[in-house]
């Protein structure tokens, strides 16, 4: 290990000491001890120490990068977590504003900084949302739209081309455009999603939390009439699972949850259980569980598939942020390092009231959350 090397994410650092995660802090603690005026090393000690829920000492380092470069994009960038963590949403959001620096959200401003907004007055003005990052973050940061309505803004929203249907009938939009081509829109004033919360100088009390996205109506009805077809007798109550999402998420082996510990749950009688695992990390399903992934075409086929169900189950996926936006009861299964919506402690989140979460305990270990999942599951349908 050089003192100035890059920090390469959690994967990488893990295997340089065959994934011992113990051995990889110690590793890098004497590394940052022998350089301490180097910002590299500490920057891998506090993805290690966050990965293994040592939060504080996490923070410790981040506060020891900041004494040594106040000014390091990277440094700035990985303490908003932190911030976000101990309830300071506007300030954390705005260090996050810092990740554009080192290309983490993809996308480029759609104009010059002038138009940028900065808290002018938006009555009778074109604002254009343009929404960045994962398909997850799109949609966690479309609910602003609202915010900016209320303004007196037209809002019109710049997003993923396979999410343009289903934000395009939302209340409030104005009009959708593909992301790719949101520097061809006229516009007064431009917010980037993950700005949003920042720029509107969010406090947890006041982040909207409210239902922001419904299914199509007819396509809900239709999606009825289906999952009916695929059940036999009395209408049971209906789960969805979904235990992986995009592998291509720098993380996601660490946060997806193990297809088997969800499955154990379908051993239920009286619920219906259907999968929304789809194009990756499919599986073969137990008898009784219906598969869903050849159905949902589109994101407003899995939006009306989704608003069918009783009871979302999912691990940290844009299946989570979808269903917890449409006000469906969701439990989400949380990874010791969980993502930032998810940083505030405790079993809740002020991101989606019916939201229920599920924490990891240990690094490398899920049996904790399948235990308390399982007793929940028990506790809402007993028999």
């Amino acid at each position: 290990m050089q003192a100035n090397e890059k920090p390469v994410g959690l994967p990488a650092i893990l295997a340089e000491f065959g994934g011992d995660i113990e051995k990889a802090i110690e590793g890098w603690r004497k590394t940052a001890d022998e350089h301490p005026n180097h910002v590299d090393p500490l920057l891998n000690l506090q993805i290690l120490f966050n990965a293994a829920g040592r939060e504080a000492e996490a923070y410790e380092a981040s506060n020891r990068q900041l004494a040594i470069d106040p000014r390091d994009p990277r440094v700035l960038f990985n303490r908003g977590w932190h911030v976000i963590h101990r309830g300071r949403l506007t300030e954390g959001f705005r260090l996050l504003d810092h990740g554009r620096a080192i290309g983490t959200y993809g996308n480029a401003a759609p104009a010059q900084d002038a138009l940028r907004w900065s808290g002018e007055d938006l009555r009778g003005k074109t604002l254009l949302l343009q929404l960045e990052a994962g398909l997850g973050d799109e949609i966690i940061n479309f609910r602003f739209h609202r915010s900016f309505a209320a303004l007196g803004a037209k809002v019109v929203v710049a997003c993923h081309k396979s999410l343009m249907k289903l934000f395009d009938h939302q209340a409030g939009v104005a009009g959708v455009v593909d992301r790719e081509f949101a520097h061809a829109v006229a516009f007064d004033h431009f917010v980037q999603g993950m700005s949003a919360p920042g720029m509107l100088g969010l406090t947890v009390p006041t982040l909207p939390g409210e239902k922001y996205i419904d299914a199509n109506g007819a396509l809900k009805t239709n999606w009825d009439e289906f999952l009916s077809t695929k059940t036999s007798g009395s209408r049971k109550p209906r789960v969805a699972l979904r235990w992986a999402g995009n592998p291509k998420f720098e993380h996601q082996q660490y946060r997806k949850f193990p297809a088997e510990l969800v499955l154990r749950l379908t051993t239920k009688a009286n619920v219906d259980f259907f999968s929304l695992q789809r194009d990756n990390d499919v599986t073969a399903l137990p008898t009784g569980v219906i598969d869903l992934q050849s159905e949902l075409v589109t994101w407003d086929d899995t939006a009306a598939a989704i608003a069918n169900m009783d009871l979302v189950i999912t691990s940290c996926t844009s299946i989570a942020h979808l269903s917890g936006a449409m006000g469906i009861e969701t439990w989400v299964i949380v990874p010791v390092l969980p993502y930032y919506i998810w940083s505030l402690p405790g079993d809740t989140s002020p991101w989606y009231p019916r939201v229920r979460l599920f924490r990891q305990l240990r690094f490398g270990t899920w049996e904790d959350a399948a235990g308390k999942l399982r007793r929940a599951l028990d506790e809402k349908f007993p028999g």
